[in-house]
């Protein structure tokens, strides 16, 4: 899989054709030129959103604020889904449906950052039954600009891993095992509402109520453990 991705970031970075890249180049050429990705494969650390827009087809999208920080859980879910899917499979459908949960246009009239109404979103609110026709839309997007996107996501999706790794390490929670669709479930009640208001819970809060809940029963068990 690693050198699939080296060999299409060398052709997304070089702006290359397919037919270039394997006809026109020799094999020793090309395994050279797969050195400018290797930085793709060490420690991601990028969390702002360096993309914060793009217009594509006389349509303008606008992106998540730096480190994901208002995204809603469900809309995260999403992300992350497609994500991992992406990982596994590497069929470039899923990074379209990624680039189509984060990016999304912006509503009529929406307040902005001087307005005492503005929310830190401009965009208009995830909506899981048209993301799909979006993804359409946007789908010829220049593959550096998916790519870019993708790591993007990438980079702040694992500084949240790293600020809760309580809540990420954790394989046992009856929720989990059934996918994000059973962490909602597993959520919802007094804390964030009905399953409905739980999707729409900003996902820093959410994380950190969960790791602060994984650390409170860590320490319990621990004190259980000792004689």
């Amino acid at each position: 899989i690693r050198d699939l991705i080296e060999v299409k970031a060398v052709k997304c970075l070089l702006n290359l054709s397919w037919w270039m890249l394997f006809y026109r180049l020799t094999t020793q050429q090309i395994h050279g030129l797969r050195q400018i990705s290797y930085w793709l494969f060490g420690k991601i650390e990028l969390t702002d959103t360096i993309i914060q827009s793009f217009r594509h087809r006389r349509r303008r999208y606008h992106g998540p604020a730096d480190a994901l920080g208002n995204l809603t859980l469900i809309e995260f879910s999403f992300a992350d889904t497609f994500f991992t899917k992406y990982q596994t499979t590497q069929n470039p459908q899923y990074i379209n449906w990624l680039v189509a949960v984060l990016y999304r246009p912006p509503l009529p009239l929406t307040p902005g950052p001087s307005s005492p109404d503005y929310n830190g979103d401009i965009r208009e609110p995830f909506n899981k039954h048209t993301y799909i026709e979006r993804a359409k839309a946007i789908r010829k997007l220049d593959a550096g600009t998916r790519y870019a996107i993708l790591l993007q996501f990438w980079g702040a999706r694992q500084e949240l891993i790293r600020n809760h790794p309580n809540v990420f390490s954790s394989t046992k929670s009856k929720g989990r095992s059934f996918g994000w669709g059973g962490f909602i479930a597993e959520l919802a009640g007094d804390k964030f509402g009905t399953a409905n208001q739980t999707e729409q819970a900003n996902i820093i809060q959410v994380l950190g109520w969960c790791e602060m809940r994984a650390r409170k029963i860590k320490e319990q068990n621990q004190k259980n453990r000792k004689p």
